[in-house]
């Protein structure tokens, strides 16, 4: 297996990562609330990062900022928190793909550097979307007012997001350590 294979690969990899992290963030199903109406129709309720949704399609922004005032501060606190880090590890992820891209295509000095920097990179951003689902899960089950809801689509793509971008992080350290850097000298068998 050469290195531009496993370069290569791990660009492919982190752009699918990349995707689900920002498809976690736009959709909103952090949370999902399933109810069972009067008349017996099932009756739906989402979070995500920046709306709240109701089965019919309305929905409104997420937290109201009629309950981000006194007892609610904390909550809306973290909520927000959780968004903010949220889009800086996407940010992160987007310069972890620009660094990939400019390694890849530099020279052998460039390949030699750059991929001691890429595992930290990708580290960075797993760890603070690790910390966000993390604290999305602690709400779900400590807050009084999301007694019933569950984790959903969004949380889940998340976590698998920041699994495999440490994964690859691992892959690639180890494969850095494991394996000769392009162009060294062999030993000529006598």
């Amino acid at each position: 297996m050469t290195h531009s294979t496993i370069y290569y690969s791990s660009l492919a990899i982190l752009v699918g990562a990349t995707f689900l992290t920002f498809i976690a963030i736009n959709l909103p199903s952090w949370a999902k609330l399933s109810m069972q109406t009067s008349d017996g129709r099932q009756s739906y309720s989402t979070i995500g990062l920046h709306v709240s949704c109701a089965s019919p399609g309305h929905c409104q922004p997420f937290p109201p900022e009629d309950e981000c005032h006194d007892s609610h501060r904390y909550f809306c606190f973290t909520w927000r928190s959780i968004c903010f880090l949220m889009w800086i590890s996407l940010i992160a992820d987007m310069v972890t793909l620009i660094g990939i891209s400019f390694v890849n295509r530099g020279g052998k000095r460039r390949r030699q550097r750059g991929w001691n920097l890429i595992p930290a990179l990708l580290s960075a951003g797993s760890i603070l979307q690790c910390i966000c689902t993390l604290a999305v899960a602690r709400i779900l089950n400590y807050d009084k007012r999301f007694e019933g809801w569950t984790l959903g689509l969004s949380w889940i793509l998340c976590t698998v997001a920041w699994v495999i971008s440490i994964a690859l992080a691992l892959i690639i350290f180890g494969f850095k350590s494991i394996f000769q850097p392009d162009g060294d000298y062999e030993l000529i068998p006598n």
